[in-house]
């Protein structure tokens, strides 16, 4: 029917082979197409296809480009001027069987959704509407299971920051488990739980599990019963000296008041020994009083 509008798919591009040459540079395409112009109705994108390719060796003399884009967004205008957009077919699957050791040199892929054209679509006046109408990205993925750890079309290690079980053979995922002034530690990681340090001049992290700073992390450890105990011990501690230093200035006070009798008690101003009654010396008796 010559009436009938419409945007194509992708389709499929399948490889099965021990070995895959490619001599020079080629591109793989499966990618959605726009959706024909019409006169007052916009047309929405194409979906991306499927690449699925089952090898243990694929070797590039140059470069591969693999593309699973989907179809752009297309505009129109309505009979009464208003502006139309047609919505973008999202991105398609890469999907590797792969069984070799290393991921191939020379290897692109590209797996966007569809877009704003560019020079296309001058009559809308809110860009934020193109934003919302476009394709989401595609996927690419392991067709066999990849060890813990690793992750994507070629089971790579999985960086820091990132972790995979490895059972679907999906990307690696984000590490959310971090606080805000630490950094992750390893690579290769199979659990959401993910490694990770406090920044440097911090506590370390086996003191400080959320790396706070030094203030917050003395504020934090008052808080808990050991040490809220160690606090009020010193506290009482240091009453209690305070007090005894009281009562000890006191008593000196009181003991050094001077007898009101002292006055009328004759003293001598001094005490003189001659030396040649040294030889009859045997002790002195001084009586006060």
């Amino acid at each position: 029917d010559g009436d009938v509008h419409y945007a194509t798919g992708g389709g499929l591009i399948f490889f099965e082979a021990h070995t895959l040459n490619v001599v020079g540079s080629a591109s793989w395409a499966a990618e959605g197409t726009v959706g024909p112009p019409g006169d007052h109705v916009p047309f929405g994108g194409g979906a991306g296809g499927q690449v699925v390719i089952f090898a243990s060796q694929l070797n590039v003399e140059e470069k591969l480009h693999i593309s699973v884009n989907g179809g752009n967004v297309s505009c129109a205008v309505s009979e009464d001027g208003g502006a139309l957009v047609g919505g973008g077919g999202a991105g398609g699957t890469i999907t590797m069987g792969w069984r070799g050791n290393s991921t191939p040199m020379g290897l692109g892929i590209q797996l966007r959704g569809g877009a704003r054209p560019v020079g296309q679509c001058h009559q809308l006046s809110d860009p934020v509407s193109v934003t919302y109408a476009q394709g989401q990205d595609g996927s690419s993925l392991s067709a066999i299971s990849c060890p813990l750890g690793r992750g994507g079309p070629f089971c790579v290690r999985c960086p820091q920051g990132m972790w995979s079980h490895g059972v679907t053979g999906e990307q690696c995922n984000v590490c959310e488990n971090k606080p805000e002034f630490a950094y992750y530690t390893h690579e290769g990681v199979s659990s959401q739980w993910c490694p990770y340090e406090c920044n440097d001049g911090l506590p370390e992290r086996s003191k400080n599990v959320d790396c706070l700073g030094i203030f917050g992390f003395a504020f934090a450890l008052l808080q808990t019963p050991s040490a809220a105990l160690t606090v009020l011990s010193y506290f009482l501690f240091v009453a209690l000296i305070s007090v005894r230093g009281s009562w000890k200035d006191r008593l000196r006070k009181f003991l050094s008041i001077r007898d009101p009798f002292e006055s009328f008690i004759p003293r001598a101003s001094s005490f003189r020994f001659e030396k040649d009654k040294l030889p009859f010396h045997v002790c002195r008796v001084f009586l006060y009083g």
